[in-house]
């Protein structure tokens, strides 16, 4: 009974040894493992670095950009009266623009160009304009969208006073003259 009693013991101890090699080598492994995560985790943080920096750069380039936008639209799209961007942009007889609603409150006091001093006989309306100054001011973020709403409200409550001798209204790109009187007088 002691043989066999030995023999279930050295059985058993090898077990024990066989199972003692097989941790060894599952901690190697779980070492190499955590190792090569740990690893991982490092490269990961140096990607969202790296990402984190180069969306750094975008958003200034972007913003360089809107800066850049926008310097041109108020050196070129400033109305010379109101020295705000134009709204309802409109173009006289002379070819300078102004927001309809200065021009109409200029010319009911003098009927001048206010750039050129040249008589101001017609005005003609630029949607295209006005829309293009419009969509810019919306792609360039919500304060300056917001403060072009604001003006534009506050130009349309304005009460521009009637003319004594109205101006023309050139519609469709210019004046027509004829007998079917394709000009209109403002009202």
């Amino acid at each position: 009974m002691e043989r066999f009693l030995n023999a279930k013991f050295d059985k058993f101890n090898e077990i024990i040894n066989q199972a003692s090699k097989k941790v060894k080598k599952l901690k190697k492994t779980l070492l190499k493992h955590k190792l090569a995560n740990n690893e991982l985790a490092k490269k990961n943080l140096d990607y969202e670095n790296t990402l984190k920096i180069q969306q750094d750069q975008i958003s200034k380039i972007e913003e360089t950009i809107k800066a850049k936008v926008y310097s041109v639209l108020e050196s070129d799209l400033l109305c010379p009266i109101c020295n705000e961007l134009m709204v309802k942009a409109c173009t006289t007889n002379c070819n300078h623009t102004f927001c309809e609603v200065c021009l109409d409150t200029h010319v009911s006091k003098r009927p001048l160009c206010p750039i050129c001093l040249t008589c101001v006989r017609t005005k003609t309306l630029c949607l295209a304009l006005d829309n293009f100054i419009t969509n810019i001011c919306n792609l360039l973020g919500n304060e300056i969208k917001e403060h072009r709403e604001k003006v534009q409200q506050e130009k349309l409550t304005v009460n521009v006073p009637r003319l004594k001798y109205p101006l023309q209204v050139a519609r469709r790109g210019g004046i027509r003259g004829g007998r079917r009187g394709g000009r209109r007088s403002l009202r």
